[in-house]
């Protein structure tokens, strides 16, 4: 749609008198080339030929699409069949029998031959009661040794940041006598890799799966939150199944994915089919056969999807949308229900179009109440991408308002819908969706906005501010596993941070933590810590004047992975720690009668 008038209208005042049909977000299409040029080729008269990217904009901010989108390579995502919106089907555990490749002594190894995937990332699926050493290879080349964390008897993925390429032979060393079941290394089975000295396996694993028995029952993947270019379902079938497979309520393509053989063989069908991110992703059976489906795997090996629009280099600039619309300016809506899209005077603005911005204010005197005088805070993430080495930057925004809050507001929140490997994004509580920006309460002492980063690579990510409006307060990011506070006005967060995904231990404060300061009374005055790793113990010594109520151990990643609750006082513990728990950095946390007092510890 666009703007019909022959004046500006204002977004505030489009969004808000449509708030009944749509998200309350706009899109606008900002064109740069086309991927050719020549008379002979379609590429560059078609949609995914382009060169150019969607700008975000709410009532109270924009984002530019460079801004709002950070491709950081290779996308391998785990969507689970029963998380998924299902229509007749029924969720049921059921055994999974397979093989796997062991691995229990030095030397011996799996060589995966003649890649035909460029992978920026390895994927390795595993199973091992305690933590597993092993040695990566290319060619024979040594690319580094890994401590895979043991699983508590599960089946498990672990993620190494290293590209290999096309062609190449990949090795996976044992180096140690601890006992590794391997299924697989990115989609490539290990039971078609060349063995030596390792045995396979017999596997049998419990798991949920949604059934599918009659026609038009569905599972459907909501809003997914990267584009790809390959699908792969995880299934089961004794028959032959016929699925359609629909991406945003389309008719894409029907297939029919072969018997596995029996219920308990889980088999992967790859389909090569493009779907951009937020698309809706239906898989609908189109007979009475059986078939359960464990999980569908979003996969791109470059995260370049090829029915999509890329962004081009980085001598291209974009544009902020700003509060107006300009004359004939046409934009994008996402409709939440069946109803009218109005356009009316009352939208209506005079505003003069310039260059340094879409509308440029008028010199009236500025009303303190406006909406577009609301505090605004940008962040900008820097990180390297785990595929080609190349820096990359994202940026999120958040406003606050007394009339906003974590709950979703239309108008203020805009969802994510292209997390890279490596991201950045809001994330509250009681609200599964992942914004780009947000609008929240007004800004206070107490008020701790969540964060949550999803790290592809083992490595440092810097978090700034980007830009920052009608804010005078400090601003800072504190890391709540450690207490730790960084100003990012005058300086910036840098994080050391382990593969994984960060939910619940990262704010935007306005307040310095001071629990430091408590930390270093507590362990100074009243308590000693420390661990003893030749017998697995975390030792505390304490005087009379400390009464602890509380231990508990957490990995770098926030997990909970220690729970001491202290019934006796003694001067003196020895708090067993678990033995299966893998090499690296861990977080005590104290609950005494002088305050929580936190130390990191490193467990070998």
């Amino acid at each position: 749609m666009a703007n019909p008038y022959p004046s500006a209208i204002s977004v505030k005042e489009f969004i808000e008198d449509n708030d009944s049909s749509i998200s309350g977000t706009l899109y606008f299409w900002e064109h740069k080339s086309e991927t050719t040029t020549t008379e002979t080729g379609s590429e560059g008269h078609n949609y995914a030929g382009y060169i150019g990217g969607y700008a975000t904009r709410t009532i109270a901010m924009g984002v530019t699409a460079r801004a709002a989108a950070a491709n950081s390579g290779s996308i391998d995502l785990i969507l689970e069949a029963e998380s998924a919106t299902i229509t007749g089907g029924i969720i049921e555990s059921v055994s999974d029998l397979y093989d796997a490749v062991q691995l229990d002594g030095i030397g011996e190894n799996l060589v995966f031959e003649n890649i035909t995937s460029i992978f920026g990332v390895l994927t390795i699926r595993y199973k091992a009661n305690n933590s597993k050493s092993i040695r990566i290879k290319e060619d024979g080349i040594i690319k580094g040794d890994f401590i895979l964390p043991a699983t508590a008897g599960v089946f498990s993925i672990y993620v190494i940041p290293q590209t290999v390429v096309n062609g190449s032979d990949i090795t996976l060393e044992s180096l140690d006598t601890n006992v590794i079941q391997i299924d697989y290394l990115n989609n490539l089975s290990a039971l078609d890799a060349i063995i030596t000295n390792g045995t396979t396996e017999a596997v049998d694993e419990t798991i949920d799966a949604v059934m599918l028995d009659a026609n038009s029952e569905n599972i459907t993947f909501k809003r997914t939150t990267s584009g790809v270019d390959y699908l792969r379902i995880i299934y089961s079938a004794v028959s032959d199944k016929i699925i359609q497979i629909k991406v945003t309520g389309l008719a894409e393509i029907q297939v029919t994915l072969p018997s596995t053989g029996s219920v308990n063989t889980f088999d992967i069908f790859e389909i090569k089919l493009c779907a951009e991110a937020g698309s809706d992703i239906t898989l609908t059976s189109i007979d009475d056969d059986v078939i359960r489906i464990d999980y569908l795997n979003l996969y791109d090996e470059d995260g370049i999807v090829s029915c999509a629009p890329n962004l081009g280099g980085n001598d291209l600039t974009y544009t902020e949308p700003k509060p107006y619309i300009a004359i004939g300016q046409g934009f994008f809506v996402e409709a939440d229900a069946t109803g009218t899209v109005v356009f009316n005077n009352s939208q209506r603005e005079y505003k003069l179009e310039g260059a340094d911005a879409v509308f440029l204010k008028s010199s009236g005197k500025s009303d303190p109440n406006s909406i577009f005088n609301l505090p605004v805070i940008k962040l900008g993430m820097d990180f390297n991408s785990s595929n080609d080495g190349n820096n990359y930057h994202r940026q999120i925004g958040v406003s606050f308002s007394q009339y906003t809050s974590f709950t979703h507001d239309k108008g203020y929140d805009a969802e994510i819908y292209d997390v890279g490997n490596t991201d950045l994004y809001w994330k509250f509580p009681s609200n599964d969706k992942k914004y780009v920006i947000a609008g929240v309460q007004a800004i206070s002492n107490d008020l701790e906005v969540p964060i949550e980063i999803t790290m592809g690579y083992s490595g440092n990510v810097t978090i700034k501010v980007d830009e920052m409006k009608n804010v005078t307060d400090n601003v800072f990011i504190t890391d709540k596993l450690t207490n730790e506070s960084y100003d990012i006005i005058n300086g910036k967060a840098t994080l050391t941070l382990n593969q994984g995904v960060y939910s619940d231990r990262f704010v935007l404060a306005f307040t310095e933590s001071t629990a430091l300061s408590v930390d270093d009374t507590i362990e100074n005055a009243y308590t000693n810590l420390y661990v003893d790793n030749t017998n697995h113990n975390l030792m505390i010594s304490k005087n009379l004047e400390v009464e602890i109520s509380k231990v508990e151990l957490y990995n770098i990643l926030g997990k909970k992975v220690g729970l001491w609750n202290i019934e006796e006082q003694k001067s003196t513990y020895q708090l067993k720690i678990k033995e299966q728990l893998p090499t690296g950095v861990y977080i005590v946390k104290m609950n005494t009668n002088k305050g929580e007092t936190n130390k990191k510890i490193v467990i070998e």
